[in-house]
């Protein structure tokens, strides 16, 4: 199992001050497998000093004839913190990932 992170580009163009971006998400077999919900924007100087809220942890479930999404009980703090535990938490249910196609 290889878990890749991937964030949002920087928005550009016109109305960019509009625009948030998005906090990082996880990718398995080109599948989204985790994200983050975070009432702040992500914004890398934030999350490198730790100034934002309390981070939630989505994961997905693909074993099931569609993709049913789940919230994380416990909440994390840091950016670190979150991938820890998606790794362990699909290290324990590897079921639960997206099959290679």
């Amino acid at each position: 199992m290889k878990i890749k992170w991937k964030v949002n580009p920087k928005p550009t163009g016109q109305f960019r001050s509009f625009e948030e971006r998005g906090w990082p998400y996880a990718i398995v077999n080109n599948q989204i497998v985790a994200e983050i919900v975070c009432k702040d924007d992500y914004w890398p100087k934030a999350v490198k000093s730790g100034d934002h809220a309390e981070l939630k942890i989505l994961v997905y479930d693909y074993s099931g004839l569609s993709r049913e999404c789940y919230s994380l009980t416990k909440r994390a703090q840091t950016l670190d913190e979150v991938k820890a535990r998606v790794e362990k938490y699909f290290t324990a249910k590897p079921e639960m990932l997206p099959k290679a196609r």
